[in-house]
């Protein structure tokens, strides 16, 4: 359920919360009402103490609903600053493009992590509705950068098979063992990757392939025994490749 807001300088979307959270906020708003009736009779009619201890209860209540409300406005803006949450009614905690690119956010289960910011608001959390969070998902991703972390042990599959080998993969790229005959791919020679992942913006992936300039190479994980997906290959490409390198494929599709 976006709102997309045109101006002719900054053109700007906002969107709201996912609709589970947007009416349970709404429930909560619609309910304050017979609360403070309910406060009135039990306090001034019933327990006939001071109007003062009623407006002292009811002036809770209004805060309560007044931070309530803020839920019900657009929760989420995306600008050319870059992405915002709100944080209190006309106030917005911008998440720049900058700070999206500089290699310094993590992202994992619909939240983005930005250690180096105050711990009060070190973490935005995507509440959206699925198709409101593949917009603002594409946009981030376009600009996102993970941070840069080394892999301190390489990665080696075995592929079993009339054309059995072995690959590698480590900071330096591809190292593919076939027939006693070693190969190595640096990063840069590697045109183009196809991944699949349950969550196509998580770290890491399922299964994967690589379009090298003279062959084309599988890695799959697959699915165990009982049909779950078995843990993924624990490896971000984006930290090696340029976003256009690499598209990303439905697991249930691999």
């Amino acid at each position: 359920m976006s709102t997309p807001h045109e101006s002719a300088e900054k053109p700007m979307q906002f969107f709201y919360l996912e609709n589970a959270l947007y009416k349970s906020c709404a429930y909560v708003l619609c309910s304050l009402p017979v609360i403070i009736l309910a406060n009135y009779v039990t306090i001034v009619v019933v327990q006939q103490r001071e109007i003062t201890v009623f407006l002292g209860m009811t002036t809770i209540i209004a805060v309560l609903g007044l931070y309530v409300a803020q839920f019900l406005w657009p929760r989420y803006r995306i600008c050319q600053r870059g992405l915002s949450q709100r944080n209190f009614l006309p106030v917005w905690d911008v998440w720049t493009w900058e700070d999206v690119a500089s290699g310094q956010l993590s992202y994992q289960f619909e939240t983005l992590t930005n250690p180096s910011r105050p711990w009060y608001c070190r973490k935005l959390y995507l509440l959206l509705e699925n198709d409101d969070r593949q917009t603002v998902m594409s946009q981030l991703m376009s600009r996102y950068r993970p941070p840069l972390r080394p892999l301190m042990n390489p990665l080696t599959f075995q592929i079993k098979g009339l054309k059995s080998k072995t690959i590698t993969l480590s900071d330096d790229g591809l190292t593919i063992l076939k027939h006693g005959r070693t190969t190595h791919y640096a990063w840069m020679d590697v045109i183009r990757i196809e991944l699949w992942n349950p969550d196509e913006y998580s770290e890491g992936f399922l299964n994967g392939i690589f379009v090298l300039a003279d062959q084309t190479i599988r890695l799959r994980n697959g699915y165990d025994d009982a049909g779950n997906i078995e843990p993924g290959i624990d490896i971000d490409l984006r930290r090696y490749l340029d976003s256009h390198q690499i598209s990303w494929v439905n697991a249930e599709r691999s």
